[in-house]
């Protein structure tokens, strides 16, 4: 009898009212709330089966609360204990209403960081703390662990693996144990899981866990991975179709300076889906292994794919001219590395071109491209020896002589070049500096020694040569070797304007350049008007109609007929269409000097990101040219600075800036620009600078 008293009485009114309303989810919430309340309780086989309600008014006060309106259910409370002085609301009722605004509580103090409150609030209410809600052991685990706390959070999520078993919370528990807590903590609660038909139930977190272990080690090369991550991972990539994990594998291998495996995950990637992160990181993995060839092709359709291809398809293209002897190249691969290159305007890849053409004795070509390697990179003293050497080739000795005088104070082996004593004193000493080695990029490539009888030398072009504006010497980037530019005027600078790269195969090289409207060519036939579409049509001659039309007439080099359907193709055709129109229209503008109206074309229709940069450096460039021209310095130098925001600034630009400053009598200013210029071995900034030293001395 003393025993039946003591067992305590347990109030199952909200357990059926869950179940009457079909509400599972509360059902099994109570059910596990009263277990832990009353371990010796069973629940009822049936809840349904309870009496019939006998108290409507307090059917509808649970109602509230299983629909989460607590505040309206004790305000109901209080409404019915003033209408009913007798009327006492069960405690089951009341306690499940404080542990809900508790709940309330700790949630909102959990998504606010606060993670203090969610503690105490969560030792304060233990019959919180069941499998029946998850969600609340879980937030007290992260609050235990963001106040660095980890055993205890450890400790929260065990109770949850020891003593739950629904398959979601349990797998739930484990992915959030992952963000949280170290490898080492977790390794514990791995353990608890539960083998079945399906294997493992943390399987997938294992191999989570792997996979970022691997990822890690392929970011840091400190971070030495376990033999079981590298296992487990291995073993899901051979069998994933997706080329994801052999491409962390690959990363971590190449990080680790492993690039025989680095090349094998790679390569499987790659088969698996041929995208520019597989083709990027196979090419790396081959150049390492000296396979630059290779590279080179795997990586050429995706080599303007983003900044990273861009970077690893030069890299690719300097190792592979930097071969000695260097390789037999076909017409096609020449062509496109030459093109890349011109376009990336990267002076490494540009200056292994330079020694790649003196290789096969084509020193014009060579002299070509070192100096474009040094128009990209002032600084680049490997591409001034380079140019020297060409120019020797060549027995053009001023050249050599103006590359000495600015290189001399910097470089032994280039002053060596002029001075048989010290080129003798470097052989002596340190044949590596002498001036019968240049200096490489990435892989070593000595100059040829002089071979009975060369391999047919490759068609290599140069730099595509910019056409300049009007009469004077071409720029340091296309200046034949031996062409020293004269000093310039101050009152007319030169400068070299490249149109945007245009579509259908048209290149800058193919776009002549202008800085105002050029004066009208006699017409060959009676002017066409554009009145009629027959007229237009019969003044393009054998062009057809539409886009591929107007850049037919660009070809041809008759942009005011190209205006005319570009215009046309504005107005009709997808959208596709109307973009290439929009871009050919611009150049059309630009080719006739006209860059207001080029600037209104480019705005007809959006443009790739590529294309629009390119425009809008032709656009400044050319609003440069007529605010000089007319006089307007301040304007040209605002001009300037905008572009420079934009690209770097090429030499013939910085000549702008320096005789602008001139104009302006800020001198100090101009002579530091043509001083800058002067020591890449442009003569014209070395005239420009006696002209600032006679504007100052004259003025004092």
């Amino acid at each position: 009898m003393a025993e039946q008293t003591a067992k305590p009485a347990v109030d199952e009114t909200a357990l059926r009212y869950f179940a009457r309303q079909g509400d599972t989810r509360r059902l099994n919430t109570e059910i596990a709330r009263l277990r832990s309340l009353y371990p010796d309780w069973v629940p009822p086989d049936d809840p349904l089966k309870a009496p019939p309600v006998s108290d409507p008014q307090l059917d509808s006060l649970w109602q509230l609360y299983s629909q989460g309106q607590f505040a309206a259910a004790r305000a109901a409370i209080v409404a019915r204990q003033g209408r009913e002085r007798d009327w006492i609301p069960p405690k089951d009722l009341l306690d499940r209403l404080a542990v809900a605004e508790t709940r309330e509580r700790l949630v909102n103090a959990s998504n606010a960081k606060q993670y203090m409150t969610v503690i105490e609030l969560a030792t304060m209410t233990p019959s919180l703390l069941t499998c029946g809600d998850v969600d609340v052991l879980w937030r007290l685990a992260e609050a235990f662990a963001q106040t660095d706390r980890k055993m205890r959070a450890q400790d929260a999520y065990r109770y949850i693996l020891t003593s739950c078993t629904d398959p979601h919370d349990r797998l739930s528990t484990m992915q959030k144990a992952m963000t949280l807590l170290p490898r080492s903590d977790i390794e514990p609660l791995l353990a608890l899981g539960r083998s079945g038909t399906d294997g493992d139930e943390f399987r997938s977190i294992r191999e989570g866990l792997a996979r970022n272990a691997v990822a890690a080690g392929g970011a840091d090369p400190k971070l030495v991975v376990d033999p079981s991550d590298l296992r487990l991972l291995g073993d899901i990539a051979r069998t994933d179709k997706s080329p994801g994990d052999a491409l962390l594998l690959g990363g971590y291998f190449r990080g680790h300076g492993d690039s025989t495996q680095a090349e094998q995950w790679y390569r499987r990637a790659f088969e698996r889906q041929n995208t520019a992160a597989a083709a990027e990181g196979l090419a790396l993995a081959l150049i390492d292994l000296k396979r630059a060839a290779e590279a080179e092709a795997i990586l050429a359709p995706w080599h303007d794919a983003n900044d990273g291809a861009r970077k690893s398809y030069m890299a690719a293209i300097a190792n592979l001219l930097a071969q000695q002897p260097p390789p037999a190249l076909t017409a096609e691969v020449l062509a496109r590395v030459v093109a890349a290159v011109a376009a990336q305007r990267d002076p490494a890849a540009a200056q292994q071109l330079g020694w790649f053409a003196h290789y096969y004795r084509q020193e014009e070509t060579a002299a070509r491209w070192f100096a474009a390697a040094l128009s990209w990179k002032p600084d680049d003293e490997p591409s001034a020896y380079g140019l020297a050497i060409a120019n020797l080739g060549m027995n053009r000795r001023d050249m050599v002589r103006s590359v000495v005088n600015a290189w001399g104070q910097r470089s032994l082996r280039i002053r060596a070049l002029l001075d048989p004593a010290l080129a003798r004193e470097l052989a002596r000493t340190n044949p590596q500096t002498g001036p019968a080695t240049q200096a490489p990029w990435t892989v070593g490539m000595q100059q040829p020694s002089q071979p009975s009888q060369f391999p047919q030398a490759p068609v290599l072009s140069g730099p595509a040569p910019q056409q300049p504006v009007s009469g004077g010497s071409a720029p340091v980037a296309a200046m034949l070797p031996g062409q020293v530019p004269q000093a310039m005027p101050a009152s007319q600078p030169q400068v070299f304007m490249p149109v945007p790269q245009a579509d259908q195969g048209q290149s800058i090289a193919d776009q002549p350049m202008v800085t105002e409207r050029p004066a009208r060519r006699a017409p060959t036939r009676p002017r066409q008007t554009a009145a009629t579409p027959a007229a237009t049509s019969a003044g393009r001659g054998s062009c057809p109609g539409g886009v591929a039309g107007g850049w037919c007439l660009m070809k041809l080099d008759r942009p005011s007929e190209a205006v005319v359907v570009f215009q046309a193709a504005l107005s009709a055709g997808s959208a596709q269409q109307r973009q290439d129109a929009a871009y050919g229209l611009s150049l059309a503008y630009l080719r006739l000097g006209l860059t207001s109206q080029a600037a209104a074309a480019s705005t007809q229709a959006s443009q790739p990101t590529g294309r629009a940069r390119e425009l809008n450096l032709s656009i400044l460039t050319q609003r440069i040219l007529k605010d000089y021209q007319g006089g307007r310095y301040a304007q040209a130098l605002m001009a300037l600075d905008t572009r420079a925001s934009l690209a770097p600034e090429q030499t013939d630009l910085l000549m702008l800036r320096g005789w602008s400053y001139f104009h302006l009598q800020r001198f100090a200013e101009a002579r530091r620009v043509f001083e800058a210029v002067a020591a890449t071995g442009n003569s014209e900034a070395a005239g420009a600078i006696e002209a600032v030293k006679e504007a100052t001395h004259s003025r004092f």
